[in-house]
């Protein structure tokens, strides 16, 4: 299968031997960057004998720059002790169950799973279980190399562990998908710049990601200021292009209902040939509105499939469904599948014909996809290349105008760091009663006026930049990306998509004759494809 990469991106092979530069970010903030040049007809990275190489010890940020060649399942197959640090259960879930890594001899894997009504005992047991299972791997007769997976809340257990029994060091961790850790800071900041700095007691820190237009946000964060990104670099070769067709709607609610309608009545969502497309995957970040869907459709369960956070677990209960998962290769498919935000970053679709609809509305925040990493990411799922459809997608898109100007923004920026270091010195002064007070009031994930964070490891109140380059994401999402058709499809064509759409209506406006209107319409999307569907 070949890797899935738009071109205009910027990211295609540039040269033919690995090098080094210091790419700057607009803060005039360095960080230094190595690029590797995979060998050429080579899209794993496992089939790269030479590899581990390439990687400099110490932390490292490891940019693949497309999905699917394989570092995840990499790291769980060879030979170092690996803990895999995680954002999101349905990646650890979905590589437990991966039939190939099952096969893999002379590794072992442990999944450090809890729940959330765990109780403090359930905590002890696990990192018991942990603690035996480390035991069992270090066994002379039958030894195993560990490979533990884990999510960011629950490393600190993980490392205590390790580090009681002595073996911290031996470790290597792999942060998968950590463009996550900049996004999910917008609501548990506090909980994502503790990993980060917890980290610090790992000599050898992986940051695996797919996302290349990340990358000028990391120099900001203090964690990240001086690291080293690897960027690979994959021939032309075993390199593809995804179809991606851009609608603008008027109603989210309205297009999926359409798309489900007309499968009942085709019998299929997609032709291609003599293929037929007879499941379907919606990427809609919204449980509440994929629950009213699956009520006004009066779909059944053996119909659907919802996959999503299990912190959303009761409510999908009391709608008579189930959180689902995703089937490995060869197991039943169900013919609706929807998949909210949580859920799709870095996990493995396996479908031999299911079609992509991907819905984002900025008009609702939990509803606005960032079309320059999570369109990207979502393209990279279904993984079977027998899958006709699988570089096929349809994103269907509202607008919305400026919230706030850029200078507004970068202005409120400004204000509330400087709050924030003036609140910060105060707090570190006032005595420890108060500063107890205080703790309790920032314990919650708020980061309305300020970017101050409490460190319970650290007992230290810090300004948190994490949360501050999650803003600025957030607000560049918001207002240069969905302000117009134009801005999406540059989102997703590229730079170079003309501004004259507009010659479209005004010609209309302008010319009544239908023959005319026909004749500069067909003309305007012969020279430009990508409007078709606008």
């Amino acid at each position: 299968m070949k890797n899935i990469m738009f071109n205009h991106l910027g990211v295609l092979p540039q040269g033919t031997f690995a090098g080094s530069e210091m790419s700057k970010n607009k803060s005039n903030q360095t960080m230094n960057t190595i690029k590797v040049q995979m060998p050429k007809g080579v899209n794993r990275i496992s089939d790269f004998k030479d590899f581990s190489s390439y990687i400099p010890e110490g932390h490292v940020i490891l940019n693949k720059k497309v999905t699917g060649c394989g570092a995840t399942t990499y790291y769980l197959s060879n030979d170092t002790p690996v803990i895999l640090c995680c954002h999101r259960t349905q990646l650890l879930e979905n590589k437990m169950e991966n039939d190939y890594l099952k096969t893999v001899s002379g590794i072992s894997m442990f999944y450090f799973s809890r729940n959330e009504d765990e109780t403090k005992t359930d905590t002890l047991e696990m990192m018991r279980n942990l603690k035996e299972f480390l035991e069992s791997c270090n066994n002379p007769f039958t030894p195993k190399t560990p490979k533990v997976l884990v999510t960011v809340d629950s490393l600190s257990l993980v490392i205590q562990v390790l580090e009681e029994m002595g073996i911290l060091e031996k470790f290597t961790v792999i942060s998968d998908e950590c463009q996550c850790i900049i996004k999910d800071s917008v609501f548990k900041g506090n909980t994502t710049k503790a990993y980060l700095r917890l980290l610090d007691k790992i000599k050898n820190v992986i940051f695996l990601t797919a996302t290349p237009n990340q990358s000028k946000y990391y120099a900001e964060v203090s964690e990240f200021k001086d690291i080293t990104m690897v960027e690979l670099e994959f021939s032309d070769d075993v390199l593809e292009t995804y179809n991606l067709r851009e609608f603008k709607v008027k109603s989210i609610f309205t297009k999926v209902y359409q798309i489900i309608d007309e499968f009942k009545e085709n019998g299929y969502f997609e032709k291609k040939g003599d293929k037929l497309s007879t499941e379907a995957c919606f990427y809609l970040n919204s449980v509440e509105d994929i629950l009213k869907i699956c009520k006004k459709m009066s779909f059944s369960e053996d119909e659907v499939n919802i996959i999503c956070s299990k912190s959303q677990e009761k409510k999908i209960k009391k709608a008579g469904y189930t959180i689902g998962y995703c089937p490995q290769p060869g197991q039943p498919h169900k013919t609706y599948t929807f998949i909210t935000k949580a859920a799709f970053e870095g996990v493995d679709f396996n479908s031999l014909c299911a079609m992509t609809y991907i819905f984002s509305n900025p008009n609702k925040k939990s509803l606005a996809l960032d079309i320059k990493t999570d369109v990207f990411q979502i393209l990279g799922r279904q993984r079977i290349p027998e899958n006709p459809f699988r570089l096929e997608a349809k994103l269907f898109f509202q607008t919305k105008g400026e919230s706030m100007t850029e200078e507004e923004f970068d202005q409120k920026i400004k204000e509330k760091l400087e709050y924030s270091e003036g609140w910060k010195n105060i707090v570190e002064n006032i005595p420890n009663r108060s500063l107890a007070i205080v703790k309790c009031n920032k314990s919650q994930d708020c980061f309305t006026d300020d970017y101050i964070s409490y460190d319970e490891n650290s007992g230290e109140f810090i300004v948190n930049d994490l949360v501050m380059v999650a803003e600025k994401i957030a607000w560049e999402n918001e207002n240069k990306q969905y302000n117009s058709v134009i801005q999406v499809l540059r989102a997703t064509k590229g730079e170079d998509v003309k501004e004259d759409i507009k010659d479209i209506e005004d010609f209309f406006l302008e010319t009544k004759d239908f023959g005319k209107r026909l004749k500069f319409y067909c003309d305007y999307l012969e020279e430009y494809p990508y409007l078709k569907g606008l």
